[in-house]
């Protein structure tokens, strides 16, 4: 990720709050995860903005009780990765509070949409987990609460009233904020792009239950982000307040706006940067003309950074279209027949010769029609309101100098059939071009608009947002096929098959293993199978065996000319498009077991047994702290160069960080980077102690350690029809990992695999990756 664009994510984050309606004050409280953005924002308005640190923030706010001074707290994430108590939390910030003061409190929402879906973020690192008891996840995760839930306990915090506002699709990016005052009574898909930067394992499309959420009046209950203001007195009820807010922080400084509509009947359009001002006054004499010539727009005043306009009640024009098209379909072919007259009114006309219209539009004169000197080319459905009668035009922000009429009328109809795709089922585009004289200019008037939208959206800085909003729907098809197969019947025929297909490379392994004298040993959940059941753990999905590291280089030689067919030893080094830190995946090429992370990436993705090294460790705390953080920090920069998303081993590093991670990776190799990691992984010598570095473990403490002793003497267990080797000391092993009870199976509702995968037994990954 281009500092650039790393920049402009991180800028992004401000649109949180800044279509709020802030008072002027003395002293601001801000705190909350990634919220140093929003520091410069609140400067303009307070005198003093403090943004403690959250590590000792109950000791911190404990001091700033005592004073009860702050104008404004606006906490942010923060009630997911506190770990103590949120109720006296909420307690301590609300006691900070003046008695006038404003309490912004923006928390994810347990049942949001997303999370039904099986999305992922920095909170929520396991699909669905939102669905399980939060007071039974472990004491250090993130929890998320639900909207009645923290309603409860800022009332018990001393909060008289509380008004929600929902943002969508998330805290990180909102792009529209709905209230009760004002939910979508239409589809909101056009003004909402849901994006996924973790690779989720969705089981469903969130954008397209958004006409769902509108029509069951859900949004509510589902939104994906709650932002709740909150006072101890009464002025919430009459004060003049945002009820609705569409926000284009997207669009750079000249181009980002905030459209926000006010409980008081009143409008205004604000720009969110002051270089946005010029474009605001270019889009009031834009509108102005074209009142001037005639045309019905929305009353308008240019103020310094805004412009202020009444609430208009008449229905919006693509509303109005979806409305005609079902029940009087000659109307809704009529109003593009009224755009073009408008548009041929809105300006003089002028001429073009043969060959500027070839040069600048790639169409002949004969083609190109009549002329205009200004184009006002959002004259589209999607900037107007229906009044009865005709189109009233607001928020025309761009014009096109001689710009050919037909270039407007094409934007028109080519944004409905995209808002309004069954409109091709009632009048098929080809057909509708014909009418309106399109047909031949059609492939040259939208090759200039995708050169105009790519300008305008800011493609090349946000290439990477865009990239996480493409959905792939045959995963989310074959997922829930997966699903299907999980029933206590199918899901223990696939597994089955899985665990013939892991069998099956365990004997390759054992084999390869015992021709050239090699040792492993079986670890973790394949010892425990072995141990308890004689063979696999039935409900487990994959074989964990280690080796000593001088055994495993030897494995790694072997591997490249004696494995059989079908099987593959996968490393960083020999299938770099897939990182797996520093081991290797003996694979079955004639199966897939596909992961979130590698859809459509060139490497093997057959079902597999994990091969890990052991490395020596360091006996000294210190030693061990600092050899890990740099193992992890090179792994993240492999993920890096990997994988061009926030996901995965970086997402629980912060944001403001993330930039670094992807301007180191365009400077090293992947081939340095693993050499490196080699010479970290074997740097300790002569240490009494054995540990797995190859795995990843970011910021938990290595718990895969071993006595240098106990890989002195190998003994054979029973694991199905054949024997494999472990260490005599396994039963240490076990009593480490799993407690004394290991022999006691877990209750049923953990009985469950361990890993995201979609198995698929029968079926090469070639045919499904």
């Amino acid at each position: 990720m281009a500092e650039s664009e790393n920049r402009l994510f991180y800028n992004l984050r401000k649109a949180l709050v800044n279509w709020f309606p802030f008072e002027k004050g003395k002293r601001a409280l801000l705190c909350g995860e990634n919220t140093e953005v929003l520091e410069s924002l609140l400067e303009k308005f307070f005198d003093e903005v403090e943004r403690p640190n959250t590590e000792d923030l109950a000791g911190i706010l404990s001091e700033y009780q005592k004073n009860r001074d702050f104008d404004l707290i606006l906490a942010a994430d923060l009630l997911e990765f506190y770990q103590g108590d949120v109720q006296d939390l909420l307690h301590r910030l609300t006691d900070c509070l003046s008695d006038s003061g404003l309490f912004l409190l923006g928390y994810r929402n347990r049942f949001g949409l997303k999370y039904l879906c099986g999305s992922l973020d920095s909170a929520v690192r396991t699909p669905f987990s939102v669905l399980s008891p939060q007071s039974e996840l472990p004491p250090d995760s993130p929890r998320l609460f639900a909207k009645e839930e923290v309603s409860g306990m800022l009332r018990e915090a001393g909060c008289s009233e509380i008004r929600y506002y929902y943002l969508m699709p998330d805290g990180q990016f909102p792009q529209v904020v709905y209230t009760d005052d004002y939910l979508p009574a239409n589809s909101f898909r056009d003004r909402v792009i849901a994006y996924d930067p973790y690779s989720s394992p969705l089981m469903a499309s969130e954008a397209e239950l958004y006409d769902d959420v509108v029509r069951e009046h859900t949004l509510p209950f589902v939104a994906n982000y709650y932002l709740a203001e909150c006072r101890k007195g009464n002025s919430l009820i009459s004060s003049k307040h945002v009820v609705y807010a569409a926000l284009s922080t997207d669009r750079g400084p000249e181009h980002g706006f905030a459209t926000v509509l006010y409980s008081d009947e009143t409008a205004e359009k604000i720009a969110l940067d002051p270089r946005g001002a010029a474009t605001l006054k270019t889009l009031y004499e834009n509108l102005n003309d074209i009142q001037a010539h005639g045309l019905e727009t929305v009353d308008q005043t240019l103020l310094k950074d805004r412009i202020r306009m009444p609430l208009v009640r008449e229905e919006a024009s693509l509303q109005y279209l979806k409305q005609v098209l079902r029940d009087d379909p000659e109307a809704f072919l009529t109003v593009f027949s009224e755009i073009r007259r408008d548009v041929l009114q809105s300006s003089d006309f002028c001429t073009m010769t043969d060959k500027e219209a070839e040069k600048t539009w790639g169409i002949s004169g004969d083609e190109l029609g009549p002329v205009l000197k200004k184009g006002y080319i959002d004259m589209i459905p999607y900037n107007a309101f229906w009044t009865g009668k005709g189109l009233r035009y607001y928020d025309q922000e761009f014009m096109e100098p001689d710009c050919p009429a037909k270039y407007v009328l094409f934007r028109a109809i080519f944004y409905t059939w995209l808002h309004i795709p069954e409109a091709e089922a009632v009048f098929p585009l080809e057909q509708v071009k014909q009418q309106f004289g399109l047909e031949k200019v059609w492939d040259r008037l939208r090759e200039k608009e995708e050169r105009f939208v790519e300008e305008n959206r800011n493609y090349e800085d946000l290439r990477q947002f865009y990239e996480w909003t493409r959905t792939d729907g045959g995963a989310i098809l074959r997922r829930r096929e997966s699903l299907i197969n999980k029933d206590p019947y199918r899901w223990e025929q696939t597994i089955q098959q899985v665990h013939r297909s892991q069998l099956g490379l365990l004997k390759e392994f054992d084999r390869l293993c015992r021709e050239n004298g090699l040792r492993y040993f079986a670890v973790h959940g394949t010892l425990l199978g072995a141990v308890r059941y004689g063979g696999f753990i039935p409900w487990d999905d994959d074989v964990d065996v280690v080796m000593l590291r001088e055994d495993y280089d030897r494995f790694i030689q072997l591997a490249q000319t004696e494995l059989r067919n079908p099987y593959f030893l996968q490393t960083p080094e020999n299938d770099p498009d897939c990182f797996y830190g520093g081991y290797g995946k003996l694979r079955d090429s004639n199966t897939a077991a596909l992961e979130p992370q590698n859809t459509g990436r060139n490497c093997n993705q057959g079902i597999w047994i994990d091969v890990f090294p052991l490395d020596r460790y360091p006996t000294n705390r210190a030693a061990r702290k600092r050899l890990q953080r740099r193992v992890t920090f090179v792994q993240r920069l492999l993920y890096a160069k990997c994988y061009h998303i926030q996901a995965g081993m970086l997402k629980e590093i912060y944001d403001t960080r993330i930039s670094f991670y992807y301007l180191m990776r365009k400077i090293l190799t992947k081939e340095a980077l693993y050499h490196f990691l080699q010479i970290l992984f074997t740097s300790c010598k002569g240490q009494e102690y054995r540990a797995i570095l190859a795995c990843y473990y970011g910021n938990s403490e290595i718990k895969n350690v071993f006595d240098e002793k106990d890989f002195d003497k190998l003994i054979e267990l029973s694991f199905e029809d054949m024997k494999i080797y472990t260490s005599a000391n396994y039963e240490k092993w076990l009593r480490q990992r799993y407690g004394e009870d290991y022999m006691i199976p877990p209750p049923e509702w953990k009985r469950v695999p361990h890993h995201c995968v979609e198995f698929h037994p029968e079926t090469s990954y070639k045919e499904l990756a």
